[in-house]
């Protein structure tokens, strides 16, 4: 499915998978849930100046699931996220 336009205090993300190194012993539940990812499309924000192409970390289990394979695109409140990283 491909999302025309983000309507209200939403923002359309495509999730960034990190690689998990070292020795650390982490389960598959964790590494399914990636927590950071790169903003498509915009809503109306009131309280955060976000573009396209910035990357974002959010609250894990907030987001809406959209699309299928292995990296769809979601769905998330502005009130969600938690950071945004500098490029």
């Amino acid at each position: 499915m491909k999302v025309k336009k983000v309507i209200g205090r939403r923002v359309l993300i495509k999730p960034i998978r990190e690689e998990y190194k070292g020795k650390l012993i982490v389960p598959e539940q964790i590494k399914k849930r990636p927590r950071k990812g790169r903003i498509l499309k915009v809503g109306q924000l009131r309280d955060y100046d976000l573009k396209v192409g910035d990357i974002v970390h959010y609250d894990r289990f907030t987001e809406q699931i959209i699309g299928e394979g292995d990296t769809p695109e979601i769905l998330i409140n502005e009130g969600n996220l938690i950071a945004i990283e500098n490029e």
